[in-house]
């Protein structure tokens, strides 16, 4: 008998609200690393520094997407945008989001030689269900945070 598909839907990821703090902040920042920049005569620097900023206003501002996940014996399914059969998977890891107990982070790493990392946010009541799931066809892999996710977290992303 076949397994059933596991369904969930999930943000594309947390999102914290920004107060107008956050954005002065910002700002600030940008106009003093560009007015440095300037200052040494580096205007590539000053002119990505502002560029950098703008993106991290707009990016802060955006709410994120809700998607549709799909686990199968056939691989998982990303939104009907992107498909991954368990072949072209490496291995997986659950990790529980130290912040919001409720939450955990489903981490599937690709296969390749830029293996990377896909991260999806799960109920923590569904850890244990898409564990005992996953376990079956690929092996459970030690996941670290890395030096962005901790960067992103600490600015406020």
């Amino acid at each position: 008998m076949a397994e059933p598909d596991i369904r969930w839907s999930s943000p594309e990821y947390h999102y914290r609200e920004k107060d107008v703090g956050w954005y002065y902040a910002v700002i600030i920042a940008a106009i003093l690393l560009a007015a440095a920049g300037l200052w040494k005569a580096n205007f590539l620097f000053a002119l990505f520094t502002l560029i950098a900023a703008g993106l991290m206003i707009s990016w802060g501002r955006r709410v994120p997407h809700t998607i549709d996940f799909t686990l199968s014996p056939q691989g998982l399914d990303l939104g009907g945008k992107k498909r991954y059969t368990l072949d072209e998977l490496a291995g997986f890891a659950i990790a529980p989001d130290r912040d919001r107990p409720d939450f955990a982070t489903l981490a599937v790493r690709t296969k390749g030689r830029l293996g990377y990392w896909i991260k999806i946010i799960i109920a923590a009541q569904r850890a244990d269900g898409i564990k005992a799931f996953l376990i079956k066809s690929l092996p459970e892999l030690e996941y670290q945070q890395s030096l962005a996710d901790h960067l992103a977290k600490r600015i406020g992303f």
